[in-house]
């Protein structure tokens, strides 16, 4: 039985593990989730999704509350848009609320989902913006004395799986950040073939 898919969480609430090496986890899509993301699938390409909520959460933060986004997948998908990749967020400002991300995480995270192929340009373009992040992470942790070995990139691939566009299939790709981007590349690509079937 396949694991089953949940929102990455935010950066203070990350794991302390990753794997030693790079990997793909394929996971199942809860059929709420599914629907949703089927039924907003025509906004653009490439889709950020939302964060699981805090572990500790605020008084606001009930049952209930809108999605969350970190500040940093919000400016993810303004830079991206500027490098010519059609690209947004699944919730809509009025639907979402997004925290700010304080001090520097040994964690690179991004939930997308790929609505449609996407060119090899813009492929190459997220490849380079997440190869951009990675260097920027560790030039901040150097900066602030701390060791930057154990940085990592963790990213939730979603995309149609159906031939009828009825499904969506997930991949978790985690691992050390420079070789993590390249399978991420490679997995983008992948993204593009044919639709296996149901």
């Amino acid at each position: 039985m396949a694991n089953v898919y949940a929102p990455l969480p935010m950066p203070h609430d990350m794991p302390g593990e990753w794997p030693a090496n790079p990997t793909i986890k394929e996971m199942s899509v809860p059929s709420e989730f599914e629907a949703l993301l089927l039924s907003r699938r025509d906004r653009a390409r490439l889709l950020v999704l939302p964060r699981a909520g805090p572990m500790m959460p605020r008084r606001e933060d009930t049952a209930g509350s809108k999605p969350a986004y970190n500040d940093l997948d919000i400016l993810t998908v303004r830079v991206l848009r500027r490098s010519g990749i059609d690209i947004d967020v699944l919730h809509d400002e009025d639907e979402r609320r997004t925290s700010a991300q304080f001090g520097a995480d040994l964690v690179i995270a991004l939930g997308l989902f790929i609505t449609q192929a996407i060119a090899e340009e813009e492929i190459q373009n997220l490849y380079q913006y997440i190869k951009s992040r990675i260097a920027d992470t560790r030039a901040h942790l150097t900066k602030l004395g701390r060791d930057d070995a154990g940085v990592v990139l963790a990213v939730d691939l979603l995309r149609v799986k159906s031939p009828d566009g009825t499904a969506v299939e997930m991949r978790g790709v985690r691992g050390p950040a420079e070789e993590t981007a390249e399978l991420l590349r490679e997995a983008l690509r992948g993204s593009n073939r044919p639709a296996s079937g149901a």
